[in-house]
């Protein structure tokens, strides 16, 4: 077996036979103290220790990966990939909604119905005032 291929199965049995663990190796935060990342609250002291989190987050070269780790965890706490957990969650409602503007939009342009000629019969039911009845025959002649 090559040596860059031993180096990654012995990066896998290090994470439990987690392929897509294997960044937590490179990550900035290995060698923190893990209560670093948990901060006591969203306010007062607990803004300085998320601060530190960050800061320490802001060098990491697997920070993607550590976010989109937690995305996809149920409920993650604590700072994930920069973001406190407040902040995910307005990340996922964001590409939520984004999502759903895609899929309306999608659903609106395949389900458009043909125009007709504008001959004016149709126009009122656009919105527009019904176009005036036309006259018998008989009272058009002079």
């Amino acid at each position: 077996m090559s040596p860059p291929a031993r180096d990654k199965q012995e990066e896998i049995s290090a994470h439990g036979h987690r392929p897509d663990l294997i960044w937590i190796a490179q990550a900035a935060c290995r060698n923190e103290d893990p209560e670093a990342f948990f901060p006591i609250g969203t306010q007062g002291s607990g803004l300085a220790e998320i601060a530190q989190a960050k800061a320490i987050c802001d060098t990491c070269a697997v920070r993607g990966h550590c976010l989109d780790y937690a995305l996809s965890m149920p409920r993650a706490n604590g700072i994930w990939g920069g973001m406190t957990e407040e902040e995910r969650h307005s990340l996922l409602r964001q590409r939520q909604r984004q999502r759903q503007r895609q899929r309306h939009n999608a659903a609106d342009t395949s389900h458009t119905p043909p125009r007709r000629a504008d001959d004016g019969r149709h126009s009122w039911r656009r919105g527009e005032v019904a176009p005036e009845k036309p006259q018998p025959y008989a009272s058009r002649c002079p």
